[in-house]
């Protein structure tokens, strides 16, 4: 039996995810997070190949970009 696979372009998935991310008025998209996204979808693309896509999406829509999103500071002695 032979498996029939549809070709999906990597580029027009990574436009999409990085059109669902761009908030109005706030033009920053993290990266790392939609590659592990994508990840999940294409199994047989490196992380490399994958964060390719996104950052070629982002910078085609002219928005910022950040490898992944800030993490809260922790509550420590000092600053509280």
């Amino acid at each position: 039996m032979k498996t029939i696979q549809k070709p999906a372009n990597l580029f027009l998935v990574a436009a999409s995810a990085v059109d669902r991310r761009i908030p109005l008025g706030n033009s920053v998209v993290e990266v790392r997070p939609l590659v592990d996204e994508l990840a999940m979808y294409f199994p047989r693309h490196q992380p490399q190949e994958l964060s390719a896509a996104i950052i070629t999406a982002i910078a085609l829509r002219g928005a910022a970009m950040q490898w992944q999103a800030e993490q809260p500071a922790r509550a420590t002695a000092q600053n509280a």
